[in-house]
């Protein structure tokens, strides 16, 4: 029955890392959005410092984020993605110990750097250690249920600052990593790759290692771009959108509401990607999650004139953002290959960390500065970018096909 569903032999894994994912990026991202307004009210600080932190620890992230890939390719996932989990619940308790700047600066900074151990990227390198070429299915399977991270973690942590001081909900966040994430890691991952480069080269989806000349020039700097744009918009977009709906003048109900959106459609594309996506090539999937976040991010930016603008956004901005997640997993497997795709992957994340470290930082200094709208135009700008460098990159493919 579980091969109907599954790859057969990544059942454990795929559910693992679907439930570690969700409630890593609970704990360790969709949380900030929330709880930096817990930290102006406690501290005084400005949103700017607040978001200049992560920022900064986006930054760090992004800087081992290549090393991080050519570890997991030569011992394996399994270790880093455990031991990182322990760390990432240190670190949330650290902030939860927070008495001043520089002990929330540094507790921020070693959360997000443990992030690159424990996220989206780490677990796609532990599908293709599982799957080889055949990972596609089990990172689309993974991204569809840790889509519900938002919908379940942003009212789960409101709910508990019901009751809890911001402290005790960072020392939850931290239990969490310690009692869920961690084990399941150790228990899921094998020890080391149960599909090696030789098996991966016969593969029913093609060659686990491409040539170099099967890949055009240029693709490494075109994904780059595509990815970095994307990251850009996504990263500010989903830090800031409660801020953005209110300053557009939604009360709080409604931009609950609206962000409540995004999830459901986050999913739903995955969803139909998951049941159609053997249909069509990596490539084709990312035009359409890079076209519909440029179109949602639009639409966005005339919310405050309209609720029918504001949820065309979520349902656009929804869609796009859950594929863009599968296409950072599955489009460089369809190019590279599965060897080596660590390091490969590591080299496009740490790129995507490092350029959309200032957004969040930049997106709030604009609009306070400038107004929402303008802050709005520039994500706009940042996804048609990714979505050009992407139909460079398709063309370039295709006609190297040709």
């Amino acid at each position: 029955m579980l091969n109907r569903v599954f790859v057969p032999g990544t059942a454990g894994a795929v559910i693992g890392l679907a439930i570690t994912m969700t409630v890593g990026y609970g704990a360790l991202f969709y949380s900030f959005s929330i709880m930096s307004g817990e930290f102006v009210i406690a501290f005084g600080w400005t949103r700017s410092f607040v978001y200049a932190v992560f920022s900064a620890g986006l930054l760090a992230s992004g800087l081992i984020a290549s090393m991080v890939g050519i570890l997991l390719d030569r011992v394996g996932a399994r270790m880093p993605m455990g031991i990182g989990s322990l760390l990432a619940g240190l670190s949330l308790i650290a902030i939860g110990m927070t008495v001043g700047p520089v002990s929330f600066v540094l507790a921020s900074l070693a959360a997000l750097l443990v992030s690159a151990f424990v996220l989206y990227e780490a677990a796609f390198v532990a599908m293709t250690q599982v799957a080889g070429m055949r990972a596609r299915l089990g990172i689309t399977q993974i991204t569809l249920v840790a889509g519900f991270a938002q919908t379940i973690f942003w009212p789960l942590i409101v709910w508990m600052l019901g009751f809890l001081d911001w402290r005790e909900v960072y020392f939850v966040l931290g239990a969490m990593q310690f009692v869920i994430c961690a084990p399941l890691h150790f228990l899921v991952l094998p020890r080391k790759a149960m599909v090696e480069p030789a098996v991966q080269q016969d593969n029913v989806e093609g060659s686990g290692r491409k040539t170099r000349d099967s890949v055009p020039p240029g693709t490494m700097l075109l994904l780059g771009i595509c990815f970095c744009g994307g990251a850009m918009a996504i990263t500010a977009t989903q830090l800031h959108l409660p801020g953005i709906l209110g300053a557009l003048g939604y009360d709080t109900a409604a931009a609950a509401f609206v962000g409540a959106l995004v999830g459901p459609f986050q999913v739903g594309a995955r969803l139909t990607e998951m049941v159609f996506g053997a249909r069509r090539t990596p490539m084709s999937t990312g035009l359409v999650s890079t076209l519909l976040l440029t179109v949602g991010l639009a639409f966005l930016a005339f919310a405050g004139f309209s609720s029918k603008a504001a949820i065309a956004f979520a349902v656009c901005y929804g869609s796009g953002q859950g594929l863009t997640y599968i296409v950072r997993g599955a489009v460089p497997l369809h190019l590279f290959g599965s060897v080596g795709y660590g390091r490969i992957t590591g080299r496009l994340n740490s790129a995507r960390l490092i350029l959309s470290a200032a957004s969040p930082f930049g997106f709030a200094w604009i609009a306070e500065n400038r107004g929402e709208v303008p802050a709005i135009s520039l994500l706009v700008a940042s996804a048609a970018v990714a979505f050009g460098a992407l139909v460079v990159l398709s063309r370039r493919v295709n006609a190297a096909a040709r």
